[in-house]
């Protein structure tokens, strides 16, 4: 349960995280950094090797699984020209499996549910960035809201689905997971550029 308030506390913090990185852009650089390795050591210094020792190569399927649904998920959330519909939807089913892999990984042990915590610290700032330039601060609220929603509702439902994967199958949903969290982190950078400069446009 820590570590399903604190990615929602993550999430929530988008705004005010936007704020202390316009102001310094060396902060936003290091909080960069500081995500990026962090994930990394987390899914591939923790997570992964007990993974494949469980399932093998049955693992890297599921890895290279979640790298594509994880490029498919955040290609319909950069989309300027996508609808707001598909936009939402893609966010809600990101957010889903975050929620499910944070109860997957309740206590922390294996790293999964701190990667999400931290993945979701530049995920809050992208939403609130890009979504406030385009259709305002209300909008951009609801849509974290939203996430945080969809986030809970994909714990909730965890228990169940869990179940049915069984300690055998749990190796497996947890590389997928990794994958979906791993492809993102090549683009936040990019993703957070692309908000600066649309709120510079506004403004």
């Amino acid at each position: 349960m820590v570590a399903l308030a604190l990615a929602l506390l993550s999430l929530a913090a988008g705004p005010v995280v936007d704020r202390l990185l316009l102001r310094a852009p060396a902060f936003e650089r290091g909080i960069d950094l500081v995500v990026r390795v962090g994930v990394a050591v987390l899914l591939l210094g923790l997570l992964l090797p007990e993974a494949f020792a469980h399932a093998g190569m049955w693992a890297f399927g599921a890895l290279v699984g979640g790298v594509g649904v994880g490029v498919a998920l955040h290609r319909f959330e950069g989309r300027g020209r996508a609808s707001t519909g598909v936009i939402i939807a893609a966010l809600a089913g990101h957010a889903l499996v975050d929620g499910a892999a944070i109860a997957s990984d309740p206590d922390g042990h294996h790293g999964l549910a701190w990667a999400i915590v931290l993945h979701n610290v530049p995920t809050g700032v992208a939403i609130w960035r890009l979504t406030r330039a385009r259709s305002g601060e209300q909008a951009a609220a609801m849509l974290l809201a939203g996430t945080g929603v969809a986030t809970l509702v994909g714990f909730g439902v965890a228990t169940s689905i869990l179940g049915v994967l069984g300690h055998d199958g749990m190796p497996l949903f947890q590389s997928f997971v990794v994958g979906i969290l791993l492809q993102p982190l090549l683009h936040i950078r990019r993703r957070r550029a692309e908000g600066a400069s649309a709120t510079s446009e506004e403004s």
